[in-house]
């Protein structure tokens, strides 16, 4: 892996995770301008820390070795690694590379001015050098990579026939929700395993060019938000400013897209039947909602916590049922 650090950078450090308990690094050198520094070395310029899931590696200026051989901070470095390989014949992991930099500020965001599905996302870096905006750089220079799911969490749950796993029992976790029971049971079912998956996994990916719309800060919008679900944000910058010079920067972000319930739609999808025997004067009614935007789209389920009467409107006289097809029942 390469990356590169700027000429003001006074330290960086380097974090490496890998999900597999167990699996690990060996070998793990930086090289730098044809000098090596041994991560498990003596220099105590070099500090590394590790565990079951992470190797984090810090380096302070002088950037030296414990041979006293030093570069200076501007420029391009190599990371090399050996994966340890003890779980499988293959090694995923997430490099993140943190710059100590008292001049250098950069700033991500990404919003939904607009909650909802079909709405844009506006994705936002800022970045500045002392106080004053980095601006010019070259269209490319900021760039996003976006991924989303496939489908909506909640029209898959709801579409699927299949009955929940049977509660477990047991003081030591959380009890998990008929929808989260609906869940597991369909992603152990090998013709709906990949149903499931396609609203879980950011897998549909697009790239988007950051352009400068005022000094040092540059937008993009993604339009693409035809699903509920986390969307994956993760920004790269390599620029080049006056007083650092060549420069990057990366960082990553989540954002949810909602279902926001229409308010029309959710009426007309109520169904309501009087109950007998009732002991209220005013009566007591089933009422079935189905809360959905004007889309379509299904807010559950696993939302019942969402919903609720106003006393208003009466009591509420059991609590909500979640009915797992997108509908909820309530006495």
């Amino acid at each position: 892996e390469t990356f590169t650090t700027s000429r003001d950078d006074l330290a960086f450090t380097l974090l490496i995770t890998w999900p597999e308990p167990g699996n690990g690094l060996k070998g793990v050198v930086l090289s730098k301008d044809g000098v090596d520094f041994q991560v498990t070395g003596t220099s105590n310029r070099i500090k590394t820390r590790s565990g079951d899931t992470y190797m984090a590696i810090t380096l302070r200026q002088p950037y030296c070795n414990e041979n006293g051989e030093c570069v200076k901070s501007e420029g391009d470095w190599t990371l090399h690694m050996q994966p340890d390989f003890k779980l499988s014949n293959k090694f995923s992991y997430n490099l993140f590379v943190n710059a100590d930099n008292a001049s250098l500020a950069s700033e991500f965001r990404v919003s939904q001015p607009v909650p909802g599905i079909g709405h844009p996302l506006r994705l936002t870096a800022r970045l500045t050098e002392n106080g004053k905006p980095i601006q010019g750089l070259t269209l490319g220079s900021v760039h996003a990579v976006l991924s989303r799911p496939r489908a909506s969490l909640g029209n898959v749950l709801s579409k699927a026939k299949i009955e929940p796993v049977k509660p477990v029992q047991t003081l030591a976790v959380d009890p998990i929700s008929a929808a989260g029971r609906k869940t597991t049971a369909m992603l152990g079912d090998p013709v709906l395993r990949e149903s499931v998956l396609a609203a879980f996994k950011p897998s549909v990916e697009k790239e988007l060019l950051l352009k400068e719309t005022r000094p040092g800060l540059y937008e993009a919008d993604y339009t693409d938000t035809r699903v509920s679900g986390i969307y994956s944000v993760h920004f790269y910058v390599e620029g080049e400013s006056a007083g650092n010079g060549k420069f990057t920067r990366t960082f990553s972000s989540d954002r949810y897209v909602e279902v926001v319930v229409d308010e029309r739609a959710t009426f007309e999808s109520a169904k309501v039947s009087p109950m007998t025997p009732c002991r209220h004067a005013g009566g007591c009614y089933e009422i079935t909602l189905t809360p959905a935007d004007s889309a379509g789209n299904l807010l559950g389920p696993g939302k019942a916590g969402l919903i609720n009467v106003t006393q208003d409107f009466g009591k509420v006289l059991e609590p909500i049922s979640d009915q797992l097809d997108g509908s909820y029942l309530c006495d």
